[in-house]
């Protein structure tokens, strides 16, 4: 049982984005401020423990890990007709590649408003099995090569809202 196992990582620039890089750093001294805080209170107030400052320092270092080592998990594995997103560190998204598997490539603009992000969606059994994957952490000409390899028809990138 021989399968061909490919996996693609983010691309480098990812990671040196100017913006995610200062918000990194911002909350990376945020949370050492914040813990110096709650030692000196620590000390002073002989013994209570103030959890206001402790659920600051929890958040920041979050956000810390967030902004900072965000790209850091992403990857995606295709393996035989499998099609495996891993986002972040521990969060999988797979899907079967069969007969009736449409992957679109476009533009999707988040919940919360902002610059439209670049997706593939790749649903299957019409729509009732599907997944998101940001194509702006990876390098989406050698992931497309590989999906059209995969699916048998060339995936165009079209400027339309894609609706997920």
């Amino acid at each position: 049982m021989n399968q061909n196992k490919i996996i693609f990582r983010p691309k480098f620039r990812s990671f040196t984005n100017i913006f995610s890089v200062c918000l990194g750093v911002f909350y990376l001294a945020f949370s050492f401020w914040l813990l110096a805080s709650l030692c000196l209170r620590y000390v002073k107030s002989d013994g209570v423990f103030d959890w206001s400052v402790f659920i600051l320092l929890f958040v920041s270092l979050i956000m810390v890990c967030t902004f900072l080592f965000g790209p850091l998990g992403k990857k995606i594995t295709i393996c035989g007709n499998c099609i495996d997103y891993q986002n972040f560190f521990f969060f999988h998204h797979k899907i079967a590649v069969t007969s009736e598997t449409k992957i679109r490539m476009g533009e999707c603009y988040p919940n919360w408003g902002g610059r439209p992000e670049l997706i593939w969606k790749i649903s299957n059994r019409r729509g009732k099995e599907k997944i998101k994957i940001h194509a702006d952490y990876f390098d989406y000409k050698k992931v497309n090569a590989e999906f059209e390899k995969l699916v048998g028809y060339e995936i165009k990138y079209t400027h339309s809202n894609i609706k997920f």
